[in-house]
């Protein structure tokens, strides 16, 4: 997830333009959240961990053993 700083920088970049980019901020504000819950490590899946947090729902592959 440490790599999603490209967002953040494209995003900053959109304000400074006056771009409205209202998905990617709001992908940003989860991205966030994922960090301050101490998810940085994982990749967009932890992204999808705030997602399934704010449903109420685990969203897994089929077959999938992990929790």
């Amino acid at each position: 997830m440490d790599l999603q700083l490209k967002g953040k920088v494209t995003l900053a970049t959109g304000r400074s333009l006056g771009v409205s980019l209202i998905t990617l901020d709001a992908a940003g504000q989860l991205q966030t959240v994922a960090l301050a819950k101490g998810l940085g490590d994982l990749d967009h899946i932890a992204t999808m961990r705030v997602l399934e947090e704010i449903a109420g729902v685990q969203v897994r592959q089929a077959g999938s053993s992990q929790g």
